[in-house]
């Protein structure tokens, strides 16, 4: 049935798919208002928006197709008459996410959004089918590190890090295990013991989880490590610079040779307003790897902006990796709130391993030979 007709002849879905943008609202109060015939539309837009449709269109379209399943409650859907359209809706809204060049920042931040919502199903930010975090490990190539303040200078060894932040979906596995948060086992000679977690200030489950403490970002290293049967650690700060340089010392941020040393705008979620960097603050975390065009050379997500990340050693005595103590711990890559020069790969930032923040994260590493039983990324 046509949306304002009554006819078979359905006018809206070529408009909205002439324009996405202005129709937007039009085709959301038509899916929540005629829900019974919402499937259907949904249906359509997918349709009539394929592959004959420029890219963005085509983006624009999955993106609001998600919505219009979050207007109606059907995240989850599993139907098997759907299951397959709302595959390729989700898929569409990958596909914009890894394109480089695909949309401006704040459409791609809301693609993300829609993606947690509705299930985000690349590798590394959500769970295995055993409901343990899934790691998407990547391989970093060793060297030697000289940190800023002269601090000292270290050699790193190779190692495999994380591609993204711990995200909301992976942190909350730990916190609702039976055996997880609470098990005075993994808070084991930490300063610490087991409290409660804070409720982070933005819950998309493909979102990096903040709000986390040093102390709770080990008792997460000490569980996973346990679950999986290899050591999984916070990464040094040595370490993690190696990463955000992608292993050339020469790189002030992770993107390549031609942007080495200055910041590109749309390339990290910082406040690109502070500094006069660029015309970009969202003022929120962002769904882990939306800005491709400033991974690593590696492929590594996020080492600049998005939420600060714990490493592993003191911030006045680097050396000091041990767990034990409350001096304050290193944080690195900057976040949502500040501007670029905290969002270099060699600046140093420390916080008290007990703090906690809407700009403070964590992501994991690990030394050791890891069972293929995932995926494993160079």
């Amino acid at each position: 049935m046509g949306w304002l007709t009554g006819q078979t002849n359905d006018a809206l879905i070529p408009e909205v798919c002439a324009d996405p943008l202005w129709w937007r609202e039009v085709f959301l109060l038509v899916v929540t208002e005629q829900r019974s015939f919402a499937m259907s539309y949904i249906d359509d837009l997918m349709d009539f928006g394929g592959i004959h449709q420029p890219e963005a269109v085509r983006h624009r379209l999955s993106v609001l197709a998600g919505l219009g399943l979050i207007e109606l409650g059907l995240t989850g859907w599993q139907s098997r008459d759907f299951a397959g359209k709302r595959e390729a809706i989700r898929m569409g809204i990958v596909d914009l996410i890894e394109n480089r060049g695909g949309l401006n920042v704040a459409e791609r931040a809301e693609a993300g959004r829609v993606l947690g919502r509705i299930g985000d199903p690349r590798p590394g930010i959500g769970l295995t089918e055993a409901g343990l975090p899934d790691i998407d490990w990547v391989s970093i190539p060793g060297g030697t590190v000289a940190l800023e303040e002269d601090a000292g200078t270290f050699p790193v060894e190779p190692f495999h890090l994380a591609r993204y932040p711990i995200t909301n979906a992976q942190f909350q596995a730990f916190i609702d295990a039976p055996d997880g948060y609470g098990n005075p086992a993994w808070w084991e000679g930490l300063d610490a013991d087991p409290d409660s977690s804070t409720t982070p200030g933005w819950d998309e489950p493909n979102h990096p989880r903040e709000t986390v403490s040093w102390f709770e970002a080990m008792a997460f290293c000490a569980w996973l490590s346990e679950r999986l049967g290899f050591e999984i650690r916070l990464p040094t700060e040595w370490e993690w610079q190696q990463a955000a340089c992608s292993g050339k010392p020469e790189f002030d941020y992770p993107w390549g040779s031609e942007y080495r040393s200055e910041y590109r705008s749309g390339y990290a979620n910082i406040d690109e307003t502070a500094g006069d960097a660029g015309p970009h603050y969202l003022g929120r975390t962002t769904a882990v790897g939306i800005y491709p065009q400033g991974n690593s050379l590696q492929s590594v997500s996020d080492l600049s902006g998005n939420v600060w990340e714990w490493c592993l050693n003191e911030y006045k005595t680097p050396s000091n990796t041990q767990s034990g103590g409350t001096e304050a711990r290193v944080v690195r890559g900057g976040c949502w709130v500040f501007g670029r020069g905290l969002a270099r790969a060699s600046c140093r930032h420390s916080l008290g391993p007990g703090g906690r923040g809407h700009g403070v994260g964590f992501r994991v590493c690990c030394l050791s030979a890891i069972p293929i039983t995932g995926s494993l990324k160079h």
